[in-house]
């Protein structure tokens, strides 16, 4: 049902993505500036209402058992250099700055770089999200013997105990005052959740409330070689 529901609703919203690109061009030159703000508006509920579908279509593959990896030897590094640069524009926002902790040496998983990409940038995305102005969002990437390890942390709001036992039932949202004020599915983290145990990884959240939080992602190491195989 999410999987039909999801693509039936793609279609018209392919055609209100059109034609609101072409109202904001204004060619005619008779809309006025208030007239432009509402549309900024519509373009902003329209690109709400794609991440919510993108979600909802994510949801029905892996409660499907359909979600498929495109797997190859994939360097942590790239995807959190990469994740840190596109997200800069939405830090900017809330003066927001990130700390990038990483070093100079390899670090192999075989993975789906656009999944892993996925999983990072919704992590980093929540952590602006429930982070005041001016704050620092810590962003590293490790390795030991056995696992990659990916951390964000924040100095958030943080999540209570109560809530952290739910924190991965899918639509659930803490019901506080900061947490009602930031738009959200509560599918993000349960989709990332799934995403890291396909690749036979492990997430872990760290967090107690107005102390910040820290989610930890461990990635099985890929074996010596594998990069040029």
């Amino acid at each position: 049902l999410l999987s039909v529901v999801t693509h039936e609703l793609g279609n018209p919203l392919t055609s209100i993505s059109a034609f609101i690109s072409l109202l904001s061009k204004n060619k005619s030159g008779n809309l006025t500036e208030r007239d432009l703000s509402m549309i900024d508006a519509i373009t902003r509920s329209e690109t709400q209402m794609r991440v919510l579908l993108k979600d909802l279509l994510d949801l029905s593959r892996v409660e499907a058992n359909e979600m498929e990896l495109d797997i190859d030897a994939v360097d942590l590094r790239d995807v959190v250099r990469g994740v840190a640069q596109s997200m800069e524009p939405i830090l900017e926002t809330k003066s927001q700055s990130i700390f990038l902790d990483q070093n100079d040496e390899i670090i192999d998983v075989d993975g789906d770089k656009s999944r892993l990409d996925q999983v990072v940038t919704n992590l980093v995305s929540n952590a602006s999200k429930y982070s005041p102005d001016n704050s620092e969002i810590r962003l590293s990437v490790s390795a030991d013997d056995e696992s990659c390890i990916i951390e964000v942390a924040d100095k958030g709001i943080g999540i209570s105990v109560e809530d952290q036992e739910k924190l991965f039932t899918p639509f659930f949202r803490s019901d506080n005052p900061e947490t009602r004020q930031v738009s959200g599915t509560g599918l993000g983290l349960v989709i990332c959740k799934q995403i890291i145990e396909l690749h036979g990884g492990t997430m872990i959240v760290r967090s107690s409330r107005g102390r910040g939080t820290t989610v930890r992602v461990e990635l099985p190491i890929a074996p010596q070689g594998s990069r040029s195989a």
